[in-house]
Parts: structure tokens; sequence; C-alpha cells
């Protein structure tokens, strides 16, 4: 199973280690191994400037690989590719209070989105 670039130890090839759990990202280090990991969070991106839901893993790999924006379409579309990868639960959400696109976002991350609206307090 290829697990996508290690952003730890660059040379070494990552893989799903069946004893603790979690990643093997170097001979030494297995990440992710806690009960609570994995969990997605949210992540805006200061190369591509999107606003993604991603584990810590997709997040460093997703930086790792990242770049601001180019004008190539090629560029686009491999960047587009990367930030897409496994987010079975997830689908895209457009805010029309912030007006912004949300490409992964579950259920849960779009009430909390939302919610978020409406605990803003305008100064009167």
């Amino acid at each position: 199973e290829d697990m996508g670039s290690n952003p730890f130890v660059s040379d070494y090839q990552m893989s799903r280690d069946e004893t603790l759990g979690g990643v093997r990202v170097a001979p030494y280090l297995v990440y992710d191994c806690l009960a609570d990991g994995g969990s997605l969070v949210l992540f805006s991106c200061p190369g591509c400037n999107l606003d993604l839901q991603l584990t810590t893993l997709e997040k460093l790999q997703h930086l790792q690989h990242c770049a601001p924006e180019s004008d190539s379409p090629e560029d686009n579309t491999a960047a587009s590719q990367l930030i897409q990868g496994d987010h079975k639960n997830s689908s895209s959400y457009f805010c029309d209070i912030c007006n912004k696109g949300y490409p992964h976002f579950n259920s849960v991350a779009i009430l909390k989105h939302k919610k978020s609206h409406s605990s803003i307090v305008m100064p009167s």
C-alpha cells in the first residue's frame, strides 16, 4: 500500500505498523499510534489559499508538495489531485456567509462552521 511521501524521513518508505497501529515513518518512529490519532482538523494552507480538513500527516504531506498558486494549469491539476486524496466521508461545502469554499468537510465540520458564524456578536 502506497502511503504517499514521507514528510519526516524522505528516503524511508512509510508503512502501517500492525503491532502498534499507526504509521511507521522511520525505523525508530511510529506516528499516529495513539487512540485519538488521525482526527481531522481545519487547516488553511498559505501556499494554495485553500481551507482543508486533513489529518496532521496529510497536512504535512500537503505542505511538502504545495507551492503558491501558479499560472500553469498542469500545476493546478496536480495540486488539486493531491488535495482531494482519500476523504470518503467528506464533500465540498460553500459558505454563503463568508463566501468561501471548503473542499473536504464532513457533516460535523459543516455544522461547526455554521455555528461559528452564529457566535459572532456584532458591535452596536
